[in-house]
């Protein structure tokens, strides 16, 4: 991890501009953590997205107490972001499975669902890359742990089947194939197993491995 102190207009990646992170009450500081850009990137094949908007980047401690905060933590850090996610329709992609997929990804560090208590379908999101693990449901508290797996916090979910060669369906996790699923097809994950890695549908269970299916109805 590198936080960076950085002026107006840096090209950050291929998506993100440093203007994007600066501080909104007009002190023009901008700090950011290489980490933080890098995981933000990832969303992008792995949602198959055509846009992030950041909504809150770096906060200088001022602006943090103005905004609810304590002018502590991993935005005032240049930890954090809030964003919203865009498919390539320009519909936003709902925080859950934006949450979701970060998980799937190894993101063990900040997330927090419902980011600003709105709902799921606005999308809003916190990510941050603080070294500690925090999965929090900002709807229902700003700063206490909602879970220690979104995999089973938000039950049931869907996915869609994103292999073109479809996905095996069985018995139980690596055992029986009694069918398949097509690609394109959406199911409602009701069960994980412990390692989140094979969902349970009405027909039986699949894998949820990157690659083969994508979280969300798309």
């Amino acid at each position: 991890m590198a936080v960076k102190t950085y002026t107006a207009g840096v090209t950050l990646s291929q998506h993100f501009n440093s203007s994007e992170f600066k501080c909104k009450c007009g002190c023009g500081q901008i700090k950011v953590d290489t980490v933080l850009i890098d995981t933000l990137e990832k969303l992008f094949p792995a949602l198959d997205l055509g846009k992030i908007n950041v909504i809150s980047g770096y906060r200088c401690a001022k602006h943090d107490k103005a905004v609810g905060g304590r002018g502590a933590g991993s935005h005032v850090e240049g930890f954090a972001a809030d964003v919203r996610c865009y498919y390539k329709d320009g519909s936003r992609v709902p925080s859950s499975v934006v949450a979701l997929t970060l998980e799937r990804l190894g993101h063990t560090y900040g997330i927090g669902y419902r980011c600003g208590r709105v709902t799921d379908e606005q999308g809003n999101i916190h990510i941050d890359t603080k070294p500690r693990k925090w999965y929090g449901d900002e709807s229902k508290s700003m700063t206490a742990t909602a879970c220690s797996s979104f995999f089973n916090y938000l039950l049931p979910f869907d996915v869609t089947v994103t292999d073109r060669t479809g996905v095996n369906v069985r018995t139980a996790p690596n055992s029986t194939v009694v069918g398949s699923l097509k690609y394109g097809e959406t199911v409602r994950i009701t069960q994980t197993n412990a390692a989140h890695t094979w969902g349970r549908t009405e027909k039986g269970w699949i894998c949820l491995k990157d690659g083969l299916v994508r979280f969300g109805r798309r």
